[in-house]
């Protein structure tokens, strides 16, 4: 059975860093205008978007509560010459393992659509604790389809109102990116007319397939 988890144990080469990382450009934009030294990435997954924060020069920390996951994305960093700092670690104790001004950015990918409302508080009242930014990206309601089914796809109305708590916090919330399907799945996408029409109203007519907002804390 499909899941995320085998999803990140698969093998990656060359071709899927760079789409992941021209996919996701936008955000890594967006991450560049902070001209941070140290950065925590959180919920590694492919281990991709550390790997290339890397390769722009960055400190990157990585954690992940799984260590198959960790250790599948060491290997994909050693085959690409990345240098990331791998941690086996809870999103939900950051404050008992780092310190406040630890990270000037905390980013995560692909991570806050997998939580309730209550947890996503609670992840991002740890993340204000010790980084100055923070920046989140997530699929939208026009990402074409849910991959493993347990993600939850919205839109900014949506996310505004489950951030409400951090409003003073919000620098801004803005779709960006585009739904690029995987080989696997090219057939599928092509036949089936409601991906075709999802793909053309919401990647190419109104909104696209991410969402990124961006929050500050308040530390100096």
């Amino acid at each position: 059975m499909a899941s995320w988890n085998k999803f990140y144990l698969e093998k990656r080469k060359l071709r899927d860093y760079l789409g992941s990382t021209f996919a996701h450009c936008e955000l890594f934009e967006e991450i560049l205008k902070e001209k941070s030294g140290n950065i925590l990435d959180i919920g590694v997954g492919t281990g991709i978007t550390s790997i290339f924060l890397s390769h722009l020069g960055y400190n990157i920390t990585a954690i992940d509560n799984n260590e198959k996951i960790l250790n599948s994305a060491k290997d994909l960093c050693n085959n690409l010459h990345g240098k990331v700092n791998y941690r086996l670690c809870n999103a939900f104790n950051l404050d008992k393992i780092f310190k406040a001004g630890d990270f000037n950015v905390i980013c995560s990918q692909g991570f806050f659509e997998h939580f309730n409302n209550e947890q996503i508080c609670d992840l991002l009242n740890q993340q204000l604790k010790i980084a100055k930014t923070i920046f989140i990206s997530v699929p939208s309601k026009y990402y074409i389809k849910k991959d493993f089914g347990n993600e939850r796809l919205m839109g900014i109305k949506d996310w505004r109102k489950i951030l409400a708590p951090f409003t003073l916090n919000i620098d801004f919330i803005k779709y960006y990116g585009f739904y690029l399907p995987p080989r696997k799945s090219l057939y599928s996408f092509i036949v089936n007319p409601a991906f075709i029409f999802k793909f053309i109203l919401g990647t190419v007519l109104k909104e696209r397939s991410q969402i990124l907002i961006k929050l500050k804390s308040g530390l100096k």
